[in-house]
């Protein structure tokens, strides 16, 4: 009871010490937020998935939100905060106030980030008072106060109790352990993937220890198994419930960012000594790139780090023989400490002449980055093996610490990004341990890197500590609280206070004339005009969409791809085609026009609404929002689409639609409908309006892509539709509906841009299936013209067949080699491979479909007359390879040579 008494204690004096270090925040609890485009957008996911707890669901159905509409999994495009959803459904059953539920989460949390970080500080054997120190502290440094604006760094509490259970785990590895190192990792998954994924890389680091002092000894325990099969039980379940959504997206979607969008928040070597009290963009004259936080430590914790050094020491001073049970652990722990403290001197040396002076980046230019990579790799390496030859010390503490050290080296550099850049001499180069980690799961989908500097500083404020201590040690203990802890807590929180603290007061929710006409619509998805501003999309999803409203585009973190065409379109200027995307959408969407003020580039209010008065209709408007709505007529058109979310899809699969053939009386108008790409009913329309039905099998519903219906004519000709409708119909019907298999395999090749799947061709040479490493089959070719010439260019068509679950073929181009006889390449022509199927036609297949990919290859005039032989390559440009075929005999080969050979002649 007095241990949970002390406990709530220091509960209570961090929070009020974050309140003091971050006012006015606390005063602008229930009416507002920071001042950034985070707060109102976590807000808002917070309330949402609230809701859905109170309401019974662990998460809502199928991972879906109101935002992106007509998308699917649209909650996991951004961090999931599970956790905090349970507390915020707690207090959504006292208020439902947006702002105050997000303001006392971001509170909660991050108390409990400094009372994790205390729990870790007395495992590592620190004292009851220097432990509270380093809690504060880590609680106001510039870094946590810099994120008071972004909710996902602030939630960093599992991650430190995942040290704490670490740190017990290697020490006894015992069932409580590992349930709360499971546990801890997994809520910290749910909270914020980002940090899970910083661990997840750094933990390696942090097991050396263990399989070097205790790994020998936990194999004879039965324990030890029954630890793992329950870390292993917990970590699928958890997976399985919370974190494949992710792993389905990025297999789906192929979510990974560019090197050049990562390097937008990376750091440089010195971003961590640039003062908040000194020029922002500064280190003592050198300009010094800084991120969206601030990772400087303070220079308290920088010299209580160089005082631990200074008390560990081994470089000089003998090391006692009994502390090592392995005789050969002192000899390699002392050149591995000498390693490390050789390339550290010249690294900082390096990085020094490398930042300060353009004349030595110029006279080292053809191997500075040879050097200075070579230089990071044995820092890190000798790191690494520091704890490992020391994992046989006795004072495992020291070990531990070690370890954490090695880890924050990995992060250090991580941090850096895929180019170690200086701003100061404009110089850069590739981070070579960076690209070698790029392509782990997940990773490469990480946009701010910058994030690994968290563990730096973890290790840094624990070393510090474990400086202070040492000083404290020659003190009394209450002239050292008096004359040590309490002014350099008061230092660190002086520090913070030169981070700015901005605040904005939120209307919850918006009211207007306009608005409440949208509300007597709430079956229907809205768009607000403009969109792609982060900050306008994050309040919008707030006060306008709320968590119930079809909201067509928002902000996250990832966008899905119909939403990037949106965005495409609005940035071009291109207002035609924005309407024409959003009037593929089922339900049938409203325009939201916001006319208060923007940026230059966006289109204004004016020019919106001149630009719509053709295809839209005025529903309301007052002085700030004008609602229309599109016409339900259109023009008569060969093809008609719509597209719709899964699980409306599902709860309403019986389609009707009214249509008018525009042929002469004798002429038939026949008509496909397809779902995904996949053929569902031929229909024959007669040449007065009649209305049609159809049911669409559970088979053809995709669960992360819009689902797209397609009317289209088989003969190209056009016609007209009306009425188009999806209802719930009969149940008894539905159970029934199945894909009619014969009809699919009557339906006869009408070129690439229609009916994707080829039963039977006649036209086309076959061949051995081709199978690639990545799950691509090439079924067969046609050449078109085998005699080319410079003014007809060669035309080939390739065949391929694709399992329903091969990863996003964005990444992969066709490169075709023209080969003389003599076997040399005279021409290549690479493309993006089958670049006009989408994805949704391969992730919808009923029954095997294929699909062609059509090339006109241009001839030059260069190329000589004679026979040419084909060959065909796949380039993964992701990886940057090629990728390897196999044929029906198991044969690998690279390149496929098909049989038939063109002519040229000129």
């Amino acid at each position: 009871m007095k241990s949970f008494l002390r406990f709530m204690l220091l509960f209570l004096f961090l929070s009020g010490l974050i309140c003091l270090a971050t006012w006015p925040w606390i005063s602008f609890f229930t009416k507002g937020f920071p001042s950034h485009w985070d707060p109102p957008f976590h807000a808002w996911k917070l309330k949402l998935v609230a809701e859905n707890l109170i309401q019974g669901h662990l998460l809502p159905p199928y991972y879906n939100s109101n935002c992106f509409f007509p998308s699917s999994m649209t909650l996991y495009y951004e961090a999931l905060h599970w956790p905090q959803s349970v507390v915020a459904a707690l207090i959504l059953l006292f208020t439902d106030n947006p702002m105050l539920m997000y303001n006392l989460i971001s509170l909660l949390f991050w108390t409990c980030s400094g009372c994790c970080f205390y729990l870790v500080l007395r495992e590592l054997s620190f004292t009851r008072t220097a432990s509270v120190w380093g809690a504060s502290v880590f609680c106001i440094l510039p870094y946590r106060i810099s994120y008071l604006v972004e909710f996902n760094m602030q939630l960093c509490s599992m991650l430190i109790l995942c040290f704490f259970f670490l740190v017990r785990f290697i020490r006894h590895p015992s069932i409580m352990n590992t349930l709360g190192l499971s546990l801890s990792f997994g809520m910290q998954a749910v909270s914020e993937l980002y940090q899970a994924l910083i661990f997840l890389m750094i933990s390696p680091l942090l097991f050396l220890p263990l399989m070097n002092r205790n790994l020998l000894k936990y194999l004879k325990k039965p324990r030890f198994y029954y630890s793992l099969i329950l870390a292993g039980v917990i970590g699928l379940g958890l997976y399985t419930l919370y974190l494949r959504p992710y792993q389905i997206l990025h297999h789906d979607e192929g979510f990974s960012r560019e090197f050049s969008e990562i390097q937008k928040h990376t750091l440089e070597p010195f971003s961590y000594l640039t003062s908040p009290r000194q020029n922002k963009s500064s280190f003592f004259g050198i300009s010094v790139r800084k991120d969206e936080m601030s990772v400087f430590p303070t220079y308290i914790i920088l010299i209580g780090a160089l005082l631990h050094g200074f008390f560990h020491r081994r470089l000089f001073k003998k090391c006692d023989p009994a502390q090592f049970k392995c005789a050969s652990g002192q000899t390699i722990s002392r050149l591995a400490r000498w390693g490390r403290a050789g390339f550290g001197l010249f690294l900082i040396l390096w990085i020094t002449g490398l930042s300060c002076s353009n004349h030595f980046t110029h006279q080292y230019g053809d191997y500075a980055a040879t050097i200075l990579n070579l230089l990071i790799m044995g820092f890190f390496l000798s790191s690494i093996l520091i704890p490992l030859a020391e994992g046989h010390m006795r004072n495992s503490n020291e070990t531990i610490i070690s370890a954490i050290a090695s880890a924050a080296v990995l992060a250090f550099i991580m941090s850096l990004g895929p180019e170690i850049s200086f701003r100061n001499t404009e110089w850069a180069c590739q981070n070579n341990i960076f690209s070698y980690l790029y392509h782990t799961p997940f990773l490469s989908g990480m946009r701010v890197v910058s994030r690994f500097g968290i563990i730096v500083l973890i290790f840094l404020l624990i070393s510090a500590v474990s400086g202070w201590e040492k000083i404290a040690q020659y003190m009394n203990v209450k002239k050292a609280v008096l004359i040590l802890w309490i002014p350099m807590l008061i230092w660190a929180w002086a520090d913070s206070l030169t981070i700015s603290r901005k605040m904005k007061i939120v209307e919850y929710p918006l009211q207007s004339k306009t608005l409440t006409v949208l509300n007597q619509h709430p079956r229907s998805p809205v768009i607000i005009l403009p969109f792609g501003d982060r900050s306008n999309d994050s309040y919008y999803m707030l006060q306008i969409a709320g968590i119930k409203r079809p909201l067509l585009y928002g902000w996250g973190g990832f966008y899905p791809s119909y939403q990037q065409d949106l965005h495409s379109a609005f940035k071009s200027n291109d207002l035609q085609k924005l309407i024409d995307l959003v009037q593929m959408v089922y339900p049938d969407p409203l325009i939201l026009i916001d006319r208060q003020p923007y940026s230059p580039h966006d289109f204004s209010a004016a020019l919106m609404e001149k630009e719509m008065a053709g295809r839209c209709f005025c529903l309301e408007e007052d002085n700030r929002f004008s609602l229309y709505a599109m016409h339900s007529t259109q023009e008569a058109s060969a093809r008609y689409q719509r597209i719709t979310r899964s699980d409306f899809l599902r709860s309403y699969p019986f389609l009707t639609f009214s249509a008018l053939p525009v042929t002469p009386a004798h002429k038939p108008c026949r008509v496909w409908i397809t779902v995904n790409g996949s053929y569902l009913k031929e229909l024959v329309l007669n040449t007065s309006w009649q209305t049609y039905q159809s049911v669409i099998p559970e088979e053809y519903i995709l669960d992360v892509y819009p689902n797209n219906i397609r009317i289209e004519s088989c003969t190209k000709e056009n016609f007209f539709i009306k009425n188009f409708s999806l209802f719930a119909g009969k149940p008894e019907s539905r159970n029934h509906a199945k894909y009619d298999k014969t009809s699919v395999l009557k339906v006869s090749w009408n070129g690439p841009d229609s009916i994707t799947h080829v039963p039977a061709l006649a036209d086309w040479v076959t061949l051995d299936p081709f199978y690639y490493k990545n799950g691509l089959i090439l079924a067969g070719y046609e050449i078109t013209n085998p005699h080319p010439d410079p003014k007809k260019p060669l035309q080939i068509t390739s065949y391929w067949r694709c399992s329903p679950t091969i990863p996003m073929i964005r990444d992969q181009h066709l490169a075709i080699h023209l080969h003389e006889e003599n076997g040399k390449s005279q021409m290549t022509d690479e493309q993006e491979l089958l670049s006009n199927t989408v994805p949704q036609d391969i992730r919808s297949q009923p029954y095997e479909k294929i699909f062609c990919d059509v090339r006109r290859i241009p001839i030059p005039p260069s190329l000589e007359s004679g026979i040419y032989s084909i060959t065909f390559e796949i380039i993964d440009t992701h990886w940057g390879h090629p990728v390897l075929g196999q044929d029906a005999s198991g044969h690998s080969r690279r390149f496929f040579m098909i049989s038939q050979r063109i002519m040229l002649k000129k």
